[in-house]
């Protein structure tokens, strides 16, 4: 089992030396990644840092560890922009960089900062936009007519560091998304799913997978009140064939550092 949090940027937590600090932390111990929230706004908050400008900061004070989004929703942006985005970074970090892929869901940034769809079109736009991304990552030109996007004689370089390119990590549980994650992503970081419903899709992926490489991950979103609970739930998890286990850090801004350092002493030296 391999560990990592998931920092909560908006609100108070949004201070460039806590994120810093948390950042370099988790470097220094034993975590292997760090994903980030990806909103302009939600209903709880308009205090955010855009998540690429973010990981792409991160990646100049750390040296070691992946650093990604979870999620980013692919619809907010154009997905050809944000390809190259993600491989600039990745080429910057030295293939650190996680790409995680969602839907979207707050009405709110989509209406603010791109155009809201329901959410069937949405699902479509995600699974086609991920179908241009990993084009313009892997082909050297790429011309492409889908129902969304489209794009003529688009090329990105540097490439990607990582070969054949970035990890794609997918969230959500849909039947849909579940078979975009199987065909499209190197991996599936779902939340809020009860253990056996995870071991259940963990199956379904696996069984489409043909062998190929995967990443099962899970996104604890509220932080467990001791270790005792911490280890319950992640063997839990570990037995329904997840292998990294992610926190929501979601704690007093003063008790996020102290928390990794207490957490990879209590909790990740039993695994």
């Amino acid at each position: 089992m391999k560990f990592g949090i998931v920092y909560p940027n908006s609100n108070f937590y949004v201070e460039r030396k806590l994120i810093i600090d948390v950042a370099k932390t988790c470097d220094e111990l034993d975590y292997d990644f760090l994903l980030t929230w990806d909103h302009y706004l939600t209903p709880n908050t308009r205090t955010t840092i855009d998540a690429w400008t973010l990981i792409s900061f991160l990646s100049s004070v750390t040296t070691r560890i992946r650093l990604g989004t979870c999620v980013t929703p692919i619809p907010f942006r154009n997905p050809a922009q944000l390809a190259k985005v993600v491989a600039s970074t990745d080429f910057l970090n030295e293939g650190r960089t996680i790409l995680g892929v969602g839907a979207g869901w707050s009405v709110l940034e989509f209406e603010a900062f791109s155009v809201w769809h329901d959410d069937r079109t949405r699902v479509s736009m995600t699974l086609e936009g991920v179908q241009l991304i990993k084009r313009l990552w892997i082909e050297d030109r790429v011309d492409f007519q889908g129902k969304y996007y489209s794009t003529r004689g688009a090329s990105i370089f540097p490439k990607p560091r990582q070969y054949p390119h970035p990890e794609i990590w997918f969230g959500g549980l849909g039947n849909r998304m579940i078979s975009g994650a199987t065909v499209l992503g190197t991996g599936w970081i779902p939340t809020m799913i009860d253990v056996d419903e995870y071991s259940i899709l963990t199956k379904k992926i696996k069984s489409g997978l043909n062998g190929r490489r995967f990443s099962f991950a899970y996104n604890l979103y509220n932080p467990a009140k001791n270790a005792e609970d911490y280890i319950r739930k992640i063997e839990d998890f570990e037995d329904a064939g997840c292998e990294y286990f992610a926190v929501n850090w979601r704690y007093e801004p003063e008790e996020m550092v102290l928390n990794l350092k207490w957490f990879e002493k209590e909790v990740i030296s039993t695994f």
